[in-house]
C-alpha cells in the first residue's frame, strides 16, 4: 500500500507575497542559476503553488582525498544531488517544502525562524518530549538534551526562554492530521526549529488540510496549560 504521508520539513516565509512569481522571484537567482534550475506552476492543488527544480553537482566528491590518502589510489567521482522545492501560498501564508538537497534553495533571511518551535511548543505531547536544543547568548554554544523519560514543557522554560530555544522535539498531542486520521491513535510526532519537521500528507487534498490543521494551532492562542 502506497504511504499517504512522508515525513518533510515544512518553512513559513516572511515577507512573501503569495503569487506563484512572487514567490520564485524571492529565491536567490544566481544560486538558481548554479543548480540550473527548472520552474514550473503547479495547477492542481487550487492554491497559489510553484515547483523549482534542479541538482547541486561536485566535480569531486569530498571523500576522494580521504580515500587516496588511505589506500594510495586516485578516484575522481563525481556528487549529483537532486533539488526540488514546492512554495505554496495557502490562505494568504507562504510556505515551501524541500525534497533531497531542495530545503538548500529556501533562502535563510526569508524563513519564519520560530515558525517550527512555536507549533511544537504548542502541540508537543508535554510528557513525551524528545529532545531540546538550545543556544547559551554570549557563548556561542549550543546544548542537546535528550529526554526519554519526557519531561513538561513548561518545566524546562520553553516559554520564558524561548529566544535561547532552537528546537524540540516529541509526541504530538490530538491534532486532525493525515497520519492519523485513518487511526486516531495513531502516534506521531514533529521537530520544531525554523522548520517543522513531521509526517505530511503526499496527496494535494491532504497536504493542505495538514499545512491548515497547522497553521490554526498557530492562530489559537495558548492556554495555561500550555496547549493551545
Amino acid at each position: 500500500m502506497t504511504p499517504r504521508t512522508s515525513k518533510r520539513t515544512l518553512y513559513r516565509l516572511r515577507s512573501v507575497p503569495p503569487t506563484t512569481d512572487t514567490m520564485f522571484y524571492a529565491l536567490d537567482a544566481d544560486q538558481l542559476d548554479r543548480v540550473h534550475a527548472g520552474a514550473d506552476v503547479v495547477e492542481n492543488l487550487g492554491v497559489p503553488a510553484v515547483l523549482v527544480t534542479g541538482s547541486f553537482e561536485q566535480p569531486v566528491a569530498s571523500w576522494c582525498d580521504e580515500i587516496f590518502r588511505t589506500t594510495g589510489i586516485e578516484v575522481s567521482r563525481p556528487v549529483n544531488r537532486s533539488a526540488g522545492l514546492l512554495m505554496l501560498a495557502v490562505d494568504g501564508e507562504v510556505y515551501a517544502i524541500g525534497y533531497d538537497q531542495g530545503f538548500r534553495l529556501v533562502p535563510d533571511r526569508l524563513k519564519d525562524h520560530r515558525f517550527g518551535l512555536s507549533f511544537a511548543s504548542r502541540r508537543v505531547d508535554p510528557a513525551k518530549i524528545r529532545d531540546l536544543v538550545s543556544h547559551t547568548p554570549g557563548g556561542g554554544r549550543t546544548d542537546i538534551t535528550l529526554i526519554p523519560g519526557g519531561a513538561s514543557v513548561w518545566s524546562l522554560g520553553i516559554v520564558e526562554h524561548a529566544p535561547i530555544v532552537r528546537r524540540l522535539g516529541g509526541q504530538l498531542d490530538d491534532i486532525p492530521l493525515t497520519i492519523s486520521r485513518d487511526d486516531p491513535g495513531k502516534i506521531t510526532s514533529a521537530e520544531g526549529g525554523a522548520g517543522l519537521r513531521m509526517r505530511l500528507g503526499v496527496e494535494d487534498a491532504d497536504l493542505i488540510a495538514d499545512i491548515r490543521a497547522i497553521a490554526r494551532v498557530l492562530r489559537a492562542p495558548r492556554t495555561a496549560a500550555g496547549t493551545a
